[in-house]
């Protein structure tokens, strides 16, 4: 099975908000990151991971060097170690980098896609 041929009937078996908020009748469109299988190569590296109980905070620079690696590769650009952070959620990492790096009364874009406004 492809990543991307997931049916709506298989999307809609799904436990998470974005499945369970809305009605039968409504298709929700937002944050499709969720509606693709994981790669067979991450779907491994939990398996591994949660074999031998290695579920802990990461350490070190991995993740970062693994990124610095990936951005030359494709981008021809490799980013200063002090570019890069771990961040647990995307939308507090967004607000913390909109915190550190404007001023009230700065003015922000943020182009779609975005996430729906919460409190519903």
């Amino acid at each position: 099975m492809s990543l991307f041929n997931l049916s709506e009937s298989q999307l809609r078996a799904r436990t998470s908000l974005k499945w369970r908020s809305y009605p039968d009748d409504v298709l929700p469109l937002f944050v499709a990151e969720m509606d693709v299988l994981p790669h067979p190569a991450v779907r491994d590296a939990v398996a591994a991971a949660m074999d031998a109980g290695d579920t802990g905070y990461p350490f070190g620079t991995q993740y970062a060097d693994a990124y610095a690696a990936m951005a030359e590769r494709r981008w021809g650009w490799r980013p200063a170690d002090t570019q890069l952070r771990r961040a647990g959620d995307v939308m507090n990492a967004i607000l913390g980098l909109l915190l550190g790096n404007t001023a009230p009364g700065d003015h922000i874009v943020i182009n779609p896609p975005v996430y729906p406004r919460s409190g519903r």
